[in-house]
């Protein structure tokens, strides 16, 4: 073999060497969030996918694959007997021009919560209100309005729930003078809260 076909091969092996070593950025396209999309059969839950499914059924559903999320601990053993784990999107969900990242709860196992998180620009209020009133019109009247304001952390929340008899929708708007804008749309199971 002549000298510099060796030195080819060689820098070809290199090459592919580093190509395995390090893959390919993933990418993640958005994903429309509606709201059209948040019960069935009269309950609610995300699109398709049931409550109580277990990790590996609720992927199956999802057009990616949920990573687990360990930035978030256990609860404290001595109030509860079970375990948490929470998984959470690589993609965000965009509703009307606002982003989220979207966290799903597993209790014992089984799914019981899915929150998105968003991170609201300037025109967080108007966003807010317009959610607000889509949520009203689709799933009729809050079950329940809450306002809470901490002089203290100078932190504000209003958030609306809706109830039917095994699942809960909660939507929670929070602002301050030291915190950016922010919002949460939850659903859970009932027996569980989205806190």
């Amino acid at each position: 073999m002549k000298k510099g076909a060796g030195t080819v091969i060689l820098l070809f092996v290199i090459a592919l060497l580093i190509i395995l070593h390090f893959p390919k950025k993933e990418t993640y396209d958005d994903t429309t969030l509606s709201l059209e999309s948040l019960q069935s059969d009269g309950e609610y839950q995300f699109g398709n996918i049931e409550w109580r499914l277990s990790l590996p059924w609720v992927n199956d559903k999802l057009p990616y694959h949920l990573a687990q999320d360990t930035t978030k601990g256990q609860p404290d053993k001595k109030k509860f007997t079970y375990n948490i784990n929470y998984y959470k999107t690589k993609n965000r969900y965009v509703l009307d021009g606002q982003a989220a990242k979207a966290t799903f709860e597993f209790v014992a196992g089984s799914l019981e919560v899915i929150k998105f998180n968003f991170h609201l620009d300037d025109d967080y209020q108007q966003w807010f209100e317009d959610q607000v009133a889509k949520l009203q019109q689709l799933y009729g009247a809050e079950s329940d309005k809450i306002e809470t304001f901490s002089q203290e952390l100078n932190i504000k929340t209003i958030g609306y729930r809706w109830d039917t008899d095994r699942t809960t929708l909660q939507f929670l708007l929070t602002t301050g003078d030291t915190i950016h804008p922010s919002a949460t749309l939850g659903l859970a199971f009932k027996g569980n809260t989205l806190e």
